[in-house]
């Protein structure tokens, strides 16, 4: 995960020559979207060096290239726009796309207050990002939830670092000290893989195992669960997600190739 605003020749050396599997970089629109949303420190714009950076990786490696973009009321309209311009710059067939809603969490209260969607039109956006990017013609995954499964916080070798040493299990999870399971430089690997195995199992309750999403979700995003009860291991359904926007996708793919 990066926002791609630095690449140096011995970095881009590194991810060229050891076998990345793909980098998650973001883009939150085109210029004048992404640049009011992340500027640098000094208020200067950050699209224009990202995207060199992207154009430069697709070059100089074959990592796979996954550009993420973070949608809320503010910018999803401006999506198209985005699309086209990273298939003006060749990158149609050298990128996936990937979205995300912007949802509440401890800490961006007051932005997501003011742009954050309903959940009833996130799902529908949702699922018609989606649907733009194949009528484009540029690579997607829509269908990841059901591809990958559960979110990584499940897998043993998924691990976030803070740039103390702090290990978690969760992107979201950095910060909260509470949530770390060990430290690179005072904790063997033996000790905080053991935290791992004994992360808490939210689906063990009758409505999570009475679900045909189970497999799918196992209890729903444990940062989730964090931001709206202060526990992690309390289920976060997401029902409804996977069937107001997975279900609607594989409708609309299944046409696609029917009239194909």
């Amino acid at each position: 995960f990066t926002n791609g605003s630095i690449l140096t020749p011995d970095l881009l050396e590194l991810i060229s020559s050891n076998n990345f599997g793909h980098l998650q970089i973001t883009l939150d629109g085109p210029p004048e979207v992404h640049n009011r949303r992340r500027p640098f420190k000094s208020g200067r714009g950050s699209f224009d060096i990202i995207l060199s950076n992207i154009k430069k990786i697709a070059d100089k490696s074959e990592v796979g290239i996954v550009i993420v973009v973070n949608f809320d009321r503010e910018n999803y309209k401006s999506v198209p726009q985005l699309l086209d311009i990273l298939a003006d710059e060749g990158l149609k067939e050298r990128v996936e796309l990937a979205y995300n809603p912007v949802f509440r969490t401890n800490y961006n209260t007051e932005h997501c207050a003011i742009f954050s969607l309903p959940d009833e039109e996130t799902y529908k956006i949702w699922a018609d990002l989606y649907k733009i990017t194949m009528e484009k013609g540029m690579k997607c995954n829509p269908l990841r939830i059901f591809e990958k499964g559960p979110c990584s916080f499940w897998r043993a070798s998924h691990l976030i670092f803070d740039p103390w040493g702090n290990i978690y299990k969760c992107i979201g999870f950095p910060g909260v000290k509470e949530l770390r399971v060990g430290n690179v430089r005072d904790c063997p690997p033996k000790l905080y893989l053991s935290k791992i195995k004994d992360q808490p199992e939210p689906w063990r309750n009758e409505r999570c195992l009475n679900c045909e999403y189970l497999p799918l979700c196992l209890g729903g995003c444990r940062f989730h669960s964090f931001v709206e009860y202060g526990n992690i291991e309390k289920p976060f359904c997401h029902k409804e997600l996977i069937e107001r926007t997975e279900i609607e996708l594989i409708k609309f793919i299944s046409k696609r190739e029917v009239n194909c």
